[in-house]
């Protein structure tokens, strides 16, 4: 387990922005979870009211440059329904 603050996963909770490591070697902020990773996506889900980041979609693949513009694009649409319908659920 790492701690939130480290890593991609740190980063994109800190920025409130999306992390798309294409090549995490290259990355320095990279902690190995996996030895097989090459490309890792973190997309970080916010509350609907505060807009505080409450949790982060995180898809890792074997596959250097596994994830394009586009893909981007539905994982950050799928970050803000999961972040209404988490709202919804709670009453927020």
């Amino acid at each position: 387990m790492f701690p939130i603050t480290k890593g991609l996963t740190g980063a994109a909770i800190s920025s409130g922005k999306t992390v798309n490591a294409r090549d995490v070697e290259a990355d320095p902020r990279y902690l190995t979870a996996f030895g097989t990773t090459r490309s890792e996506i973190i997309v970080p889900i916010f509350d609907g009211t505060s807009q505080s980041v409450v949790g982060t979609i995180d898809i890792e693949s074997e596959k250097p440059n596994a994830f394009t513009d586009d893909v981007q694009t539905l994982l950050e649409a799928c970050s803000r329904v999961s972040a209404h319908y988490g709202a919804a659920d709670f009453g927020v």
